[in-house]
C-alpha cells in the first residue's frame, strides 16, 4: 500500500480505499498500491470479503 491506497479492516471485512483526485485515475502508483494491498488482504485468513472504494465523487478513471 502506499499513501494513495489504504486499507481499513473492520471484524472480517477489508475496505480498499483509493484516493487519487481529482478523479482516481489508474497509474502506476494506484496499480502498485492495489496490488500490495489485496496481498496484504490474502494473506489474512480471518478477513471473508474485500470492498473497493475510492474517495470523492469519482469512482475510478482510466
Amino acid at each position: 500500500m502506499n499513501d494513495i491506497v489504504t486499507v481499513e479492516v473492520t471484524d472480517d471485512i477489508a475496505l480498499v480505499i483509493i484516493s487519487n483526485p481529482p478523479v482516481n485515475a489508474i497509474n502506476q502508483k494506484v496499480r502498485s498500491g492495489l496490488i500490495t494491498a489485496f496481498q496484504t488482504v490474502d494473506q489474512d485468513n480471518n478477513i471473508r470479503a474485500v470492498v473497493l472504494k475510492c474517495a470523492g465523487r469519482t469512482f475510478m478513471a482510466g
